[in-house]
């Protein structure tokens, strides 16, 4: 049936402040995610599972897939418009290799949040912002605020000369489809 998503139960990890010394902790967490996404974006469910295994973020499927409806709604050959990652033109990749750079730009994404970290929602937002947002919300506190994110693209566009800069609303926009998220998103 045309549509029609997946209820799907696995764990994944989320990194939350301890509170004694600020470090980051990684606590895993069974959280029903509900993809509520059209078959225009299920199509790619199979290339995704594959590069999410190949990057080594096999329990991220479901927020690739996600990402993909934001970026494109499945429906444009360049899926998860990762061409710019690459220092590429938009629109540049095909299906295939835009999963592949997608996935792979997302688990460098992840693995510069750990490292710095970073929570979650930074490190989605910066699918859409770049890298340079991690560094950002790192020196704001290390913590995803929507206030963040809207200064830091009214920044860039001003920077740029831009009437603006991505999409201050990212996180919301890709949770969205994830339920069962919104426990973890800081506003």
């Amino acid at each position: 049936v045309a549509g029609i998503g997946a209820l799907l139960i696995y764990p994944f990890s989320i990194f939350m402040n301890d509170g004694s010394n600020g470090e980051q902790v990684e606590q895993q967490a069974e959280l029903p995610l509900a993809i509520d996404l059209p078959d225009t974006v299920l199509q790619y469910r199979d290339l995704v599972v594959a590069a999410c295994d190949q990057n080594g973020i096999p329990d991220y499927v479901d927020t690739i897939l996600a990402i993909m409806y934001q970026e494109s709604g499945g429906r444009v050959p360049h899926v998860l418009q990762s061409s710019d990652s690459l220092g590429l033109p938009p629109n540049s990749l095909g299906p295939e290799e835009s999963i592949q750079q997608g996935v792979k730009y997302f688990a460098e994404l992840l693995r510069t949040g750990e490292a710095k970290g970073v929570d979650f929602n930074t490190v989605l937002q910066a699918y859409n912002y770049g890298a340079g947002f991690i560094d950002y919300v790192t020196a704001r506190g290390g913590e995803y605020l929507e206030e963040l994110a809207l200064h830091f693209s009214e920044e860039k566009a001003a920077q740029l000369g831009w009437e603006r800069y991505g999409d201050p609303q990212y996180v919301q926009h890709v949770t969205g489809k994830l339920m069962g998220m919104g426990s973890i998103i800081s506003t």
